[in-house]
């Protein structure tokens, strides 16, 4: 069975170092069993909760719902994914029933996050939802004996989940598009859905590769689902959101192997003349044309997510050494073997005789670029990174950035002293947090109305004159604008730090 680098998790007490056998395949019957008993729960609280009625007006009836359905799905995926799920319900519960349930009528005052509540400590609602939480710390415990063996000491966490429920990064906040985010999700349960529904069709029953690819998709929907909860409650945890998307970028690479696995089944069946004329004759044409659809759309579907493909890790020492090789190749303009570009995430070619842009082609997982000071013009390579965040062109020849719109991760990007003037590209890069423009001709920036997460802007030394549209910028905190053509203050008045605005000019 093919085992991906994230269903490789290493406990970290050297005592207890151990594979994690839990994996993209169905739970053994030990797990199953708990995991019948966490539907058997999430049903029964979802019933009580349908007919509750003296629920405040804040209470979170959509991301409840949202887990309620993840929790009651988890006995069709696989093991593997059952355990973030769980471990996302099990605080989110805690902290649900911390905040809108209370133990009397006199006690909504006992913690600083408990909203008033007509949900009683003890009623039905609080009754089910605390059976619910103890049944998901059994099948959390069943995960954890599956993992590391029973003779692990007791309250073990192999999955270094201390401070899963820390309380969300309101910079982070800030910066996401929830609106888009959720509209993706949307998107992506519709598709799952459809392709669930499909495999159903197609797949022959008791087929052991088709189980797993229907689990895995179940996997993902789940995943999707609870993903779609932590984004809808209230203070939603970062920490969990980030493990559900990681995970749900580990089910891809599977869904994608069980599909070419199906397809090179079909390609077989079709070689065979005989068969494959009475295979038609009956339902073939139905099933292949459904098969054909799935396939070549696969892709097209898990796009949805707008999740890019995930990076491979790698270790920090081999990561270091695959860098420094790698740099020192390039600085002579020779090409780095395919084997070492795999490892590499950052280039420092500042200040050097790298010339060669084609260079960086093979090296995919480019994350991190520095070639400020080099005598580079053309960029167009850079199409083929789209995993680049960070990129620095500072005093470089480069004047057309166009290609900048196919790196839409992009949070860093540094053209100061550069001849680069039309900078009409930065609308599709709405992730840009920090951009440096300065000693440019650069004198048109309304397209900055496209950047709500630009934190900091430097804008010294060049044209500019009219920067009202830096009002709408709420986040952006460092500012430079000294020797600008700048009269007008006000539109940068809530900005903290504005390098150049005169003392008391229109703060």
């Amino acid at each position: 069975m093919h085992v991906f680098p994230s269903d490789l998790i290493l406990a970290r007490s050297s005592s207890y170092k151990h594979y994690m056998s839990l994996r993209h395949e169905k739970p053994n019957p030990a797990l199953m069993a708990e995991l019948n008993e966490v539907r058997e729960k999430a049903l029964a609280l979802e019933d009580t909760y349908k007919s509750a009625s003296n629920l405040p007006n804040q209470f979170p009836h959509e991301p409840l719902q949202f887990m309620l359905e993840a929790l009651q799905k988890l006995p069709d995926g696989t093991a593997v994914e059952s355990r973030p799920i769980l471990h996302a319900a099990d605080r989110r519960l805690a902290r649900l029933r911390r905040q809108y349930f209370k133990h009397s009528p006199s006690d909504n005052n006992d913690a600083p996050d408990r909203h008033i509540s007509g949900v009683e400590r003890g009623q039905p609602l609080d009754a089910h939802a605390g059976d619910l939480k103890n049944v998901i710390g059994s099948a959390l415990e069943e995960c954890r004996i599956q993992e590391v063996g029973e003779d692990s000491p007791e309250g073990y966490d192999p999955w270094g989940y201390d401070g899963y429920d820390e309380e969300p990064d309101a910079e982070e906040i800030a910066s996401l598009d929830y609106h888009a985010i959720r509209a993706q999700s949307e998107k992506l349960q519709t598709s799952l859905q459809s392709a669930k529904d499909d495999v159903h069709n197609i797949l022959e029953p008791g087929s052991a590769n088709g189980d797993r690819l229907k689990r895995v998709l179940s996997d993902t929907e789940n995943l999707n689902l609870m993903n779609r909860a932590e984004l809808k409650f209230p203070n939603g945890s970062s920490r969990i959101r980030r493990e559900l998307n990681s995970r749900l970028r580990g089910t891809i690479p599977i869904i994608r192997k069980g599909i070419k696995s199906i397809q090179i089944g079909l390609d077989f069946a079709e070689s065979v003349n005989d068969e494959w004329e009475k295979f038609k004759v009956n339902k073939g044409a139905f099933i292949t044309t459904i098969l054909r659809n799935f396939t070549n759309n696969i892709d097209e579907k898990l796009k949805q997510l707008d999740v890019p493909p995930p990076i491979p890790q790698v270790d920090p020492k081999i990561q270091k050494a695959a860098e420094a090789e790698a740099e020192e190749l390039l600085k002579q303009n020779k090409p780095v073997p395919d084997a070492l570009a795999l490892n590499v995430r950052a280039l420092n070619l500042a200040l050097t005789n790298f010339t060669d842009t084609a260079l960086l082609k093979n090296i995919k997982y480019l994350q991190s670029v520095d070639l400020d000071g080099t005598k580079i013009a053309d960029i167009s390579v850079l199409a083929h990174l789209p995993q680049l965040h960070r990129l620095w062109l500072n005093s470089t020849p480069v004047s057309d950035i166009s290609v900048l719109a196919h790196l839409p991760q992009l949070h860093t990007l540094g053209l100061s002293s550069t001849p680069v003037s039309d900078i009409s590209v930065l609308a599709h890069l709405p992730q840009l947090q920090w951009l440096g423009l300065n000693s440019t001709p650069v004198s048109d920036i309304s397209v900055l109305a496209h950047l709500p997460q630009l934190h900091r802007l430097g804008l010294n030394s060049t044209p500019v004159s009219d920067i009202s549209v830096l009002a709408h910028l709420p986040h952006l905190q460092r500012l430079g604008l000294r020797d600008t053509q700048v009269t007008d203050w006000g539109p940068v008045a809530h900005v903290k730090n504005v390098f150049g605005r005169p003392k008391g000019g229109n703060k």
